[in-house]
């Protein structure tokens, strides 16, 4: 709880934001008859629209804040700044029970996906995905893909991760972008089955607008009994 009683009185978290990327903003507020209206910004830059505590009782409310992009991990401020109150409102004060900051993933299984010929892709349900879901390509050679097609909002030079599906069952994979190799080949085989990123070099988009991400089977591991691949989400942090 925060005694504010006047426009311009602030409350200012410290939140450590353990890896660069875009995190969805949600505040758990506290509401009441004594509450003020709020702007919150991150770094010095507003992050949505004001915020009204005012509520004739007392109680709690999720507000969503937008989207945020953080270039760099670290420490981030999180100043709640009074700007006003609601003309039923007995005072300034703030309230907040928590802030939460939710990676924003490509989540493959919501992608547009298309398959090599004959090929099909299935959506698998399991407690280890990033939202319980993972996208698996049921592919049976070499030269075999899966693509996704990812509307890269604006142009610039972007890090790259993939969070893979590893299995016993799973191929050796080559990226690429619109046509172009992506880093190394990334082998999916493991004995046991889980997830894990794959980190790759930047990109650059010149350009904003959809872009192909291509997943083409070069090989398997000689201990894989397939070559499937699996892909949980794709990830573009700007640089």
């Amino acid at each position: 709880s925060v005694t504010s009683n006047a426009v311009g009185d602030h409350v200012t978290y410290t939140l450590n934001v353990p890896q660069a990327g875009s995190y969805a903003v949600t505040v758990r507020d506290r509401v009441a008859y004594n509450k003020g209206i709020y702007q919150l910004s991150i770094g010095g830059v507003n992050q949505g629209s004001p915020v009204d505590q005012y509520f004739d009782g007392t109680g709690f409310r999720e507000t969503r804040l937008g989207d945020v992009i953080f270039t760099t991990s670290g420490n981030k401020l999180f100043r709640f700044q009074v700007t006003g109150k609601n003309g039923s409102s007995d005072g300034f004060a703030l309230g907040f029970d928590y802030i939460d900051l939710s990676r924003n993933y490509l989540e493959c299984e919501d992608l547009p996906t298309t398959n090599s010929q004959y090929d099909t892709n299935t959506d698998y349900s399991t407690s280890g995905a990033s939202k319980g879901k993972y996208n698996g390509a049921n592919l049976n050679a070499e030269g075999d893909y899966v693509e996704y097609t990812v509307n890269v909002a604006e142009a610039g030079t972007y890090t790259l991760y993939v969070m893979d599906r590893i299995a016993a069952n799973k191929g050796i994979y080559q990226l690429t972008i619109d046509g172009v190799d992506q880093g190394d080949p990334v082998d999916q085989y493991s004995a046991g089955a889980g997830f894990r990123e794959t980190k790759f070099d930047s990109v650059t988009f010149s350009t904003a607008g959809n872009k192909l991400f291509r997943f083409t089977v070069i090989d398997a591991n000689g201990s894989s009994s397939g070559y499937a691949l699996g892909f949980d989400y794709i990830d573009l942090v700007k640089n």
